[in-house]
């Protein structure tokens, strides 16, 4: 795996508040990919190998959901930490996408606060999850404190 964040969304404008919001936290703008549909994204997720992938569920080709879907069945490739992202407010989405496998899910975050808390998560759920007593600074180099 890299040490890429993936944002899928079909809204350009979404992706580029989420990609400014990376970038003003000290995200590098290398470590930043973006796929404007499911199925750009699910390629890029093959190709690329992102250790993350923000992933909207209501897009065009493939859906968010369906993306997640082929993600979770794919035993050839480690799988990303996904983090459902979306405008809407529905329960059933929020069901859909954990039953789906996703491991977060947030609505689209507008402002670079927002996203820290998103990208603290995900340390702290690393940490958590390899049971780990290390320092992952290097990890998430991208992030300033």
């Amino acid at each position: 795996m890299s040490n890429k964040i993936l944002v899928v969304d079909d809204n350009e404008g979404e992706r580029f508040l989420i990609k400014r919001s990376l970038l003003k936290l000290g995200v590098n703008a290398n470590y930043i990919l973006e796929a404007k549909d499911g199925e750009e994204g699910f390629d890029l997720i093959k190709s690329e190998h992102p250790e993350v992938v923000l992933l909207d569920i209501n897009m065009p080709k493939l859906t968010g959901l369906e993306v997640l879907t082929m993600i979770r069945r794919d035993k050839e490739n480690p799988p990303p930490f996904i983090i459902m992202l979306t405008t809407s407010q529905h329960d059933k989405d929020l069901g859909n996408a954990i039953t789906g496998g996703a491991d977060a899910f947030s609505i689209k975050p507008n402002e670079p606060s927002k996203m820290k808390n998103i990208l603290e998560a995900i340390k702290i759920v690393f940490l958590d999850k390899n049971n780990l007593d290390l320092d992952l600074t290097e990890f998430f180099q991208f992030i300033k404190n």
